[in-house]
């Protein structure tokens, strides 16, 4: 069973890789897990690495189907990986996955129509081109753009990055859409969605991983 964790950054998706994919360790279920973008790992990668550090200009420099290629020729680069740990467990949890793509890059289109076009262009790429698998379920974790950039500020220091805050996580009015479209996509797809906060403060990470532990089995 594939399982992807979405949603803005700060939203808590490495922490609940990890520590879902503990608790079902504990279980006695192998469990694999992967993170997009691989930085550091891949001809791709490394561009996406340079785009989040600004080096092809601010957000709407680049048409997003292009910026778009450089994320899904990523997983095309890990798409034997994928496969064998999809196959040689009974999870892989991945953080991040097609559907942030989507969110990321559809945003910079204007209007539903056209960011619906965009995100049925970008499944045909990733699913039918590309091959890659589908994440038999998909978690939205939902947070507050402002709780969001505060979360990213807190974060330790990351090896893509010398900036508190990339690209994407500088802009907040960016991430604000980027999450009405994450949502958007989540109630169409049926995916269960996460609040992941109370108020401003994030709820304890124990409770989040319980839940979505929850809608694990229940899938």
């Amino acid at each position: 069973m594939i399982i992807a964790l979405e949603g803005i950054d700060g939203s808590g998706k490495g922490t609940q890789t990890v520590e879902t994919a503990n608790l079902l360790r504990s279980r006695g279920f192998k469990v694999e897990t992967l993170a997009f973008p691989t930085y550091n790992r891949g001809l791709f990668a490394q561009e996406v690495q340079s785009y989040l550090n600004g080096a092809y200009g601010n957000l709407n420099s680049i048409p997003p189907k292009l910026i778009a290629l450089l994320y899904a020729g990523n997983r095309l680069e890990m798409k034997e990986e994928i496969i064998e740990k999809s196959t040689a467990s009974d999870f892989l949890i991945i953080d991040r996955y097609v559907y942030s793509n989507a969110a990321h890059q559809g945003v910079k289109l204007n209007g539903r129509n056209e960011r619906g076009e965009f995100v049925r262009w970008l499944e045909q790429l990733e699913f039918s081109i590309y091959g890659l698998p589908r994440a038999d379920l998909n978690i939205l974790l939902d947070i507050t753009p402002l709780a969001s950039f505060e979360n990213v500020a807190k974060k330790d220091p990351r090896d893509y990055t010398t900036s508190s805050h990339d690209l994407h996580e500088s802009n907040s009015e960016y991430l604000y859409d980027v999450s009405r479209l994450y949502h958007d996509i989540a109630v169409s797809g049926k995916w269960p969605i996460i609040r992941v906060t109370e108020g401003r403060k994030m709820r304890p990470v124990d409770d989040i991983t319980l839940e979505i532990l929850s809608y694990i089995f229940d899938h």
